[in-house]
């Protein structure tokens, strides 16, 4: 460390000091150095990880999760991750996706790496409610019902809905 204190570098000539990073790239810091540890060290463990996409534009949750299911298939740990986000919830979706249609359709790897599929099999999502789990795993496309955490949208999309037909009247 030197007298300006540790750095994220973005590149090789930008980059914000520890001290003065946003929030969302401190907490992502952490979750980085963490898996990174885990993979120099080739640590099998059980891995805890609370709302990733905290203070974290969409596109850098879409990448943490890529991050999280590179980490997972290289070292056969084990993580649970608690979120409100539809866009971590849509990202694993489709590592998920791309792993079942990826078995009959190898070419799927042109976009979305293999290393990052994931075995539906080995996922499960839960929403809780009232005290119980409620199981967000879909049975016939083994997907997750990422509706059932963002009925917000389909309310705003009513309710936007309702203006524009009141100005176009």
């Amino acid at each position: 460390m030197d007298e300006e204190g540790e750095k994220i570098y973005f590149n090789e000539e930008d980059f914000v000091k520890i001290s003065l990073a946003s929030s969302g790239q401190q907490e992502a810091l952490w979750i980085l150095l963490q898996l990174f540890i885990l993979i120099l060290n080739q640590e099998k463990v059980f891995l805890i990880i609370e709302e990733p996409e905290a203070h974290l534009y969409p596109k850098a949750q879409k990448s943490l999760v890529e991050l999280i299911a590179l980490w997972f298939n290289g070292n056969k740990s084990q993580v649970l991750i608690t979120t409100h986000s539809p866009y971590i919830l849509t990202a694993f979706n489709n590592l998920i996706y791309a792993g079942n249609v990826g078995e009959h359709h190898p070419e799927v790897s042109e976009i979305i790496p293999e290393m990052l599929w994931l075995n539906h099999e080995k996922v499960g999502a839960y929403r809780l409610s009232g005290g119980s789990k409620v199981d967000l795993m879909d049975e016939e496309t083994h997907l997750i019902r990422v509706e059932e955490i963002d009925t917000v949208s389909q309310s705003i999309n009513q309710d936007f809905d309702a203006i524009l037909n009141l100005e176009l009247q």
